[in-house]
C-alpha cells in the first residue's frame, strides 16, 4: 500500500511505500497526481491539486472537485464508485492559495479555508469554515479575523484549531475554540510566525521569519 508525502503544494509529490518493497514514487507535479487519481478512482469530475485526506476509517478519501460551478468538497470510496457532494458552498480563494480541508482527528468535521465573508471585495479576506461530515447541516464559519491566514492545524483533541493568521498586520499564531468560536492569541512578535502545529497535547510548533 502506497502511503502519501507531500500533499500540500502544486510542486512535486511523493509515494512513499509503507512496506518498504518497493522505492520512493514520484508522481510528478499536484497537477499530474490529481489526474492520476482521477483515472485511478474513475471520477468524472476535475480535482484540484489539493490535499487529499482519508476518511472514514480510511475508506474513503475526500478531495476538492473542480466543477463549472465553483468547488465542491465530495468523497469517494477508496475502493472505487459514485463520488458524493458533501458541501458546494466552499465559496473562492486568493490567486494560488487553496481550501486545504482536513479532517478533525475525531472524524467529525472536516476544516477547511475560504473567503467567502470577505468584505473587502478583493478576496483576501480568508477564515476558517467548519462542514459536518454525517448529520447534513451546511457549513459555519470558524473565524472571524477579516484577515488572511496562512496556515492551520487541528488540535489532537479536536477541540480547537491552531493557525497562522495576518490579524495584527504580521503573521502570528492564533488559537480558536471550535464549540464557542473565541479565538486567543498565542504569540506576537514583530516577525511573521507561521504553520503552526501541534507537538503533543500541550506544546505547539510554528515557523519564524528572522528576516520578515
Amino acid at each position: 500500500m502506497w502511503g502519501r508525502a507531500g500533499l500540500q503544494s502544486p510542486a512535486d509529490y511523493l509515494g512513499v511505500p509503507l512496506d518498504g518493497a518497493e522505492s520512493i514514487r514520484s508522481y510528478g507535479t499536484g497537477v499530474a497526481l490529481m489526474s492520476e487519481l482521477r483515472d485511478l478512482l474513475r471520477l468524472t469530475e476535475s480535482v484540484s491539486p489539493e490535499p487529499v485526506s482519508w476518511i472514514r476509517g480510511d475508506t474513503a478519501i475526500l478531495y476538492v472537485a473542480a466543477s463549472p460551478g465553483g468547488a465542491e468538497l465530495r468523497e469517494v470510496p477508496a475502493a472505487g464508485g459514485a463520488s458524493r457532494l458533501v458541501s458546494d458552498q466552499l465559496g473562492g480563494m486568493p490567486f494560488l492559495a487553496g481550501h486545504e480541508p482536513r479532517l478533525s482527528p475525531d472524524g467529525r468535521r472536516i476544516a477547511y479555508l475560504s473567503n467567502a465573508a470577505d468584505l473587502t471585495g478583493e478576496g483576501l479576506e480568508v477564515e476558517v469554515w467548519l462542514q459536518p461530515v454525517d448529520d447534513g447541516r451546511p457549513a459555519r464559519r470558524l473565524t472571524h479575523l477579516a484577515a488572511s491566514i496562512n496556515s492551520f492545524q487541528w488540535a489532537p483533541d479536536s477541540r480547537s484549531v491552531v493557525l497562522s493568521s495576518s490579524r495584527s498586520g504580521r503573521y502570528n499564531v492564533y488559537r480558536t475554540d471550535v464549540s464557542s468560536g473565541a479565538t486567543l492569541r498565542i504569540t506576537d512578535d514583530h516577525r511573521y510566525e507561521v504553520y503552526p502545529t501541534h507537538a503533543g497535547v500541550s506544546r505547539l510548533l510554528f515557523v519564524r521569519l528572522n528576516d520578515a
